[in-house]
């Protein structure tokens, strides 16, 4: 889901026992209506989410950086190799396709 979809009431719902009632926005509208906009900015964030995703990148780095053989643990059968002719790098034909996002 992304932040231009519609607000179920059941999300709304859900929204309001998670947040505190009455922070759950309104059924039927659009989740985010900046979503993409000019007034898409930093400065109207969800804190909530916004510190909940900080803590999620702070855990995985921590669980990485713990590890004892970090690359072992990243590849276990060992690095993936190119075979010759494989390019480097993957040519996109636009961010879409990079994305795997359907053309509008």
């Amino acid at each position: 889901m992304g932040g231009d979809d519609i607000k179920s009431q059941e999300q709304r719902d859900r929204y309001d026992r998670l947040l505190g009632q009455g922070a759950g926005g309104i059924a039927g509208a659009i989740q985010d209506p900046c979503y993409h906009q000019a007034c898409d900015s930093i400065q109207n964030i969800n804190p909530f989410a916004y510190e909940k995703m900080v803590q999620a990148a702070a855990y995985a780095l921590e669980y990485l950086a713990r590890q004892g053989d970090l690359q072992t643990y990243l590849y276990p059968n060992g690095r993936p190799t190119r075979t010759s002719g494989q390019s480097s790098r993957q040519k996109y034909d636009s961010i879409n396709e990079y994305f795997r996002m359907p053309y509008l």
